[in-house]
C-alpha cells in the first residue's frame, strides 16, 4: 500500500483539499464583489455618455477593426514620439502580464475542478490556462510563461524610468501627482509579487521552474533561493514557504481588483476609453463641421419655430455621445498643448486642459442629469423660458425642484468652466488632433461652442472679428474679405 504523499505543508490530504475549498469559496466572493462594483461604476460613465446627441457613424466595421488593430494594438501614434518609447515597453508588457493575471484568475475561480477533481500544487495559483494550450507540459505553455516573466522585468524597468523622468526629470505637463504614484505603484506590486510568488512556489517544492528564470534571480536576491538551477535550496522552512507564496497570490490579485476598480476615477479612465474610443472614431474628412438644422422647417418658411438644441453646444448633452467618450480617452501625455500653436503663442488655450475641462463637466452636471432622470424628471431643455414637460406619475417632484435648482447653480459650460477668449484663441489648425494618439477630436468640440456663443449672442459676446467675417459672407461678396469675387484669395 503506497504512503500518503507529503504535501509539504504539515496537513492531510483531507485538510489541503478542504483549505483549498475555503481559498477557492473566499476568492470566488471577492471576485463577484469586485467585479459587481466595478460594473455600477462603469455603468454610471457608460450613461453620462450616453446623455449625448446620437453620433452618426459612417464607417464599416472592417475600417474600425483595422483602426483598432493598428492604432490601440499597434500604437503607431505613440512610435512616432520617442519620448513616449517606454510606453510602448509598458503597454505591450502589460497585455502579455495580464495573459498570467487572466491565467491566476481561472485558477483561482475553478480551482480543482481545472484539474480534472485532482490536488494539483498549482490549483488555484496558474496553469488553468494550459488545459487549452497542449497541458500544463506542453512547449508553447511553457514558452508562454518564460515570456511573461520576462515581460514582468520588462514592465518593471519602463516604470521604474516613468517613475526616475516624474520624479527627477520632470517634463512638461507630467506632474508627479497621488494619482500617477497609486498607478505606477500599482503595476510595480503586480510585477513584485508575480515574481515573489513563484520564487517562494520554488522554495516550497525546492524545484526549478525553467519558465520562471527571473522569478528565480528575483527570489535568489531576496535570500529566498539558495543553490543552483539544478539543485535548488531553500533558506526556509517549507511550510512558511507555501503561505508566503500563497499570501502573494492572493496580494497580485486584490491589486489588480483594486486597479480595475480604481481606474473610472483616475486619470488612466483612458484604459478603459482609448480602445471604444479608436474603435468608433470618425475616419473621414477632418476639420469638417456638421451640418446644422437650425429650424424646423425650410430656410425661407417664415413659421418655422427655431430648434435651440441644434444652436452649438453649450451643454454637455449638447455634444454626440461619441464626443463624450472622446474625453474619456485623454492619455494626458499633453502632445496636444505642446504642439498647439496658440499655446506656443501663450494665448490662453491648451487643448490638454480644455479636454480635462470637458471631462469634469461630465462628473458635475452629467451625474446631476443622471439623478434627475432617475428621480423621473425630463432633462432640461436648450432654452428655459419653454413650457415645461409634465412630470410622470410616482416622479419626485421635491428632487426634481432640488437637482433643477442645483443644476441652475452651476457655472455654464461656455463661458463659465471654459472662457470664451479659449475658444477664439484656436486658430482650428488641427495639430491637436493630428498628434493625439487616441484620435480625440479637439477642433470640433471648439468650433461647435464658438457657434453657440454665436447664434446666441444677445450681449455682444462674439468678437469683432468674426462678426465682420460672417458680416462679409452673408451680407458682402459671400467670402470672409468681402473682396470682389475675381479678387478674393483662392
Amino acid at each position: 500500500m503506497s504512503a500518503e504523499p507529503d504535501y509539504g505543508i504539515g496537513a492531510s490530504r483531507e485538510a489541503q483539499e478542504r483549505t483549498m475549498d475555503d481559498k477557492q469559496i473566499a476568492f470566488i466572493l471577492v471576485v463577484i464583489g469586485a467585479f459587481a462594483l466595478f460594473g455600477f461604476n462603469l455603468r454610471k460613465f457608460v450613461r453620462i455618455a450616453a446623455l449625448g446627441k446620437p453620433a452618426n457613424l459612417s464607417e464599416s466595421w472592417g475600417m474600425r477593426i483595422a483602426s483598432l488593430m493598428k492604432f490601440f494594438f499597434g500604437q503607431r501614434k505613440v512610435m512616432e514620439e520617442r519620448r513616449s518609447w517606454h510606453h510602448l515597453a509598458i503597454y505591450w508588457g502589460f497585455l502579455v502580464v495580464s495573459i498570467a493575471t487572466t491565467d491566476m484568475l481561472l485558477s483561482g475561480l475553478l480551482g480543482k475542478i481545472t484539474f480534472g477533481g485532482t490536488l494539483n500544487p498549482a490549483a488555484g495559483s496558474g496553469d488553468a490556462l494550459s488545459l487549452f494550450l497542449g497541458g500544463v507540459d506542453s512547449p508553447l505553455w511553457a514558452a508562454i510563461k518564460a515570456a511573461i516573466d520576462i515581460a514582468n522585468l520588462v514592465v518593471l524597468a519602463a516604470v521604474v524610468y516613468a517613475l526616475v523622468r516624474r520624479i527627477f526629470i520632470r517634463p512638461a505637463f507630467v506632474p508627479v501627482s497621488l494619482d500617477a504614484m497609486l498607478i505606477l505603484g500599482a503595476i510595480c506590486l503586480l510585477v513584485l509579487t508575480h515574481f515573489l510568488h513563484h520564487a517562494f512556489h520554488m522554495a516550497h517544492t525546492t524545484t526549478y521552474e525553467s519558465d520562471a528564470v527571473v522569478s528565480f534571480y528575483v527570489g535568489q536576491l531576496f535570500g529566498i533561493l539558495g543553490g543552483t538551477k539544478e539543485a535548488v535550496v531553500s533558506t526556509m522552512d517549507a511550510h512558511k514557504a507555501h503561505l508566503a507564496s500563497e499570501g502573494n497570490w492572493w496580494a497580485h490579485m486584490i491589486t489588480i481588483l483594486a486597479f480595475m476598480n480604481y481606474l473610472p476615477f483616475s486619470k488612466h479612465i483612458h484604459v478603459l476609453g482609448s480602445g471604444p474610443n479608436i474603435l468608433l472614431r470618425k475616419q473621414g474628412q477632418r476639420g469638417a463641421m456638421p451640418k446644422l438644422k437650425l429650424f424646423d422647417g425650410e430656410a425661407d418658411d417664415p413659421d418655422a419655430e427655431p430648434l435651440f438644441e441644434n444652436w452649438g453646444v453649450g451643454r454637455i448633452e449638447d455634444f454626440d455621445w461619441k464626443s463624450l467618450i472622446d474625453n474619456y480617452s485623454c492619455t494626458e501625455c499633453s502632445r496636444c498643448t505642446t504642439y498647439c500653436p496658440a499655446f506656443a503663442t501663450q494665448k490662453p488655450l491648451s487643448p490638454m486642459h480644455l479636454i480635462h475641462d470637458l471631462k469634469d463637466e461630465m462628473k458635475a452636471r452629467g451625474g446631476k442629469l443622471l439623478e434627475l432622470q432617475a428621480a423621473g424628471g425630463p432633462l432640461p431643455k436648450a432654452m428655459d423660458d419653454e413650457e415645461e414637460e409634465e412630470l410622470p406619475e410616482g416622479a419626485n417632484k421635491d428632487k426634481i425642484a432640488e437637482i433643477k435648482e442645483m443644476l441652475a447653480d452651476m457655472p455654464p459650460l461656455v463661458g463659465g468652466r471654459i472662457k470664451d477668449e479659449t475658444l477664439w484663441a484656436c486658430t482650428t489648425c488641427g495639430a491637436c488632433q493630428e498628434v493625439c494618439p487616441v484620435f480625440i477630436d479637439h477642433p470640433l468640440k471648439i468650433l461647435q461652442m464658438r457657434s453657440h456663443i454665436v447664434l446666441n449672442d444677445e450681449t455682444g459676446r462674439t468678437p469683432a472679428e468674426a462678426v465682420r467675417v460672417v458680416g462679409n459672407i452673408t451680407d458682402g461678396q459671400g467670402n470672409p474679405w468681402n473682396a470682389p469675387a475675381l479678387n478674393a484669395p483662392r
